[in-house]
């Protein structure tokens, strides 16, 4: 965007992307009034405007209704079913930095509420309408960073907030989610559990979900319990108090990292590595990729196949290609040296 590299432009994806959040939105803001059909004709009027509503559109939009419909009642189920007082939509938080030559905004698509002796229990929810990975093993490098930022956008606003999770909620639109049954599309398979890290006080999972008072896992909470506690394997999944915090603190820190790289025109672009072996100029050992090209062939995007922090270190001098490139100049000034020689 700063760069202006290239203009944005809406795509199909993009666009049913909208519709989906537009749906869900209006079905948590007025629950007792509201009406399906009414909502996509004024969505599809918001987001189509003067363009064309091609046959393309209107059969993916026709065809996600069914799986939209299936993931409003199984949310309106899980709500009913925790002991949350209120739900927030698409709340947009502006943030003033550095004497207000830096405004901050971010808009949270769903958070749930329940108030405590004057403190906000708070969880917060994004949708995807795309598979995404949500670790956080990256965060200081830059990676996965929404969830975070959010924190921190409600930090800005209830610095004593408490946090129950954070999570995102995939919206699969795959043709393979559907079967062609009595002349519509009905989903056929089910999965809208949520996708992330929850606190790890117990006490804070009864006011999400019940599901847990009769079993120890649950088709919506992405953790398992056992008598003696959250199930040692899940345990990556639960976060302390403390952990929000870090958190909060880290979205912090790379805001103030990426403000500071724009006032200073910094927009150099530096790929991530995980293999050493190559030297740079000043014949320092650096990481670079452990491909022979990029982008990686497994994951289709600029080395992010790594699993451990320890695994990465930013290239800071020359991306991988240019390192190849100056190795190959090397060998050539080299072999010319020893023709000349002779």
């Amino acid at each position: 965007y700063v760069l202006r590299v290239d203009e944005y432009k809406s795509t199909l994806g993009s666009r049913l992307g909208t519709y989906a959040h537009g749906i869900l939105e209006e079905f948590e803001k007025n629950k007792d009034s509201f009406d399906y059909e009414k909502t996509k004709e004024k969505l599809i009027l918001s987001i189509y405007k003067d363009e064309e509503l091609t046959l393309e559109d209107k059969f993916y939009i026709d065809r996600s209704d069914e799986y939209i419909k299936d993931i409003i009642s199984f949310n309106n189920e899980k709500e009913q079913n925790s002991k949350i007082d209120s739900i927030l939509t698409e709340e947009d938080i502006k943030i003033s930095l550095h004497d207000g030559k830096v405004i901050f905004d971010g808009k949270i698509d769903k958070q749930y509420v329940k108030n405590i002796n004057n403190i906000s229990y708070i969880a917060v929810i994004d949708y995807k309408t795309y598979a995404k990975d949500n670790n956080l093993l990256n965060i200081k490098d830059g990676y996965n960073l929404q969830l975070p930022v959010y924190l921190y956008l409600i930090n800005s606003k209830n610095s004593n907030a408490h946090y129950m999770g954070i999570y995102l909620q995939i919206l699969n639109f795959n043709i393979n989610k559907y079967e062609y049954k009595d002349k519509s599309y009905i989903v056929k398979e089910k999965g809208y559990k949520l996708s992330g890290f929850t606190s790890s006080d117990q006490n804070d999972l009864s006011i999400l979900s019940n599901d847990f008072d009769t079993d120890n896992t649950s088709d919506y909470i992405p953790l398992r319990l056992t008598k003696n506690g959250i199930h040692g394997s899940d345990l990556n999944k639960a976060l302390t108090q403390d952990d929000f915090k870090n958190l909060i603190s880290v979205a912090k820190d790379k805001i103030e990292e990426m403000i500071e790289r724009v006032n200073n025109l910094e927009f150099d672009i530096k790929p991530k590595g995980i293999d050493k072996g190559i030297s740079n100029s000043s014949d320092e050992e650096v990481e670079t990729s452990k491909y022979d090209h990029l982008p990686c062939p497994n994951c289709n995007m600029r080395d992010i196949c790594y699993r451990k922090d320890s695994d990465i270190v930013i290239l800071s001098r020359k991306p991988f290609v240019s390192k190849l490139k100056e190795l190959s100049d090397k060998e050539k000034a080299k072999e010319q040296a020893e023709k000349e020689e002779e």
